[in-house]
């Protein structure tokens, strides 16, 4: 009798899951640094937009990592899909390409510089983030949904609850603003006078980022099943002569 088995083998979706999970640690270390070094350091982490460190001098650090941040979202929607974690067109994969697209369009149109005044660039700037960071939970939530259906095994179900606690907290942390947006407009309150710009931003990067790190974890992980064992019987021949 002999036995065969094909190994597991690490397949596509694996391998772009691991450079962007690089990709994306890549692109928030960068950021944080610019948090701490000089010409950056001197913005107000409070009330600056993260985007204010495009318009310094070391602006192109800052485009270069959410390019970056974008190229590596990108793969992750193509890894997912290898994954069959969701349909090429789907719900999931329209919201995370609205993200990286959103993120490119973040780093393509520069945000506007008040001491000029408003701009077209600034204009979709700002457009472009809004539909990235609504895009974000949604899409997240339709991966991390599907994959508690699927994944069974301790890691990759910790992965998952991980993602999904960013995600409900960054839907949560986006309620709140719209709320507080709300009541700025009722009390005749110019509404980024009314809440620190800067820090609200900052907190909705780290919860949205935190659970595409955790979806891009968890496909990092997959790993193909190995075929069922197959059992041929030896052929014999037996010559009688007689």
């Amino acid at each position: 009798m002999v036995s065969t088995e094909t190994p597991a083998v690490a397949p596509t979706s694996r391998r772009l899951a691991s450079v962007s999970v690089a990709g994306i640690v890549i692109a928030i270390a960068t950021v944080l640094v610019l948090h701490v070094v000089p010409p950056t350091s001197r913005l107000d982490p409070i009330h600056e937009t993260i985007s204010a460190y495009g318009l310094t001098d070391i602006g192109w650090v800052f485009n270069g990592a959410v390019v970056l941040l974008a190229a590596s979202s990108a793969l992750l929607v193509v890894a997912v899909v290898l994954d069959r974690q969701l349909k090429a067109i789907s719900v999931g994969t329209v919201m995370l390409t609205l993200w990286a697209a959103g993120m490119a369009a973040v780093a393509v149109f520069e945000k506007t510089d008040w001491a000029v005044g408003p701009s077209v660039t600034g204009s979709i700037h700002r457009a472009a983030s809004v539909v990235a960071f609504l895009a974000l939970p949604i899409g997240a939530a339709s991966v991390i949904g599907r994959g508690l259906r699927r994944w069974s095994s301790a890691p990759d179900r910790g992965l998952l609850i991980t993602g999904l606690a960013f995600t409900v907290a960054s839907v949560g942390y986006l309620a709140y603003v719209v709320w507080l947006i709300a009541d700025a407009r009722a009390s005749q309150v110019a509404w980024w006078q009314a809440i620190p710009l800067g820090l609200t931003e900052r907190v909705l990067v780290l919860l949205e980022t935190g659970a595409l790190l955790c979806i891009a974890l968890r496909t990092a992980r997959s790993v193909t099943k190995p075929h069922s064992s197959v059992t041929k019987p030896h052929s014999s021949v037996t010559s009688c002569d007689g």
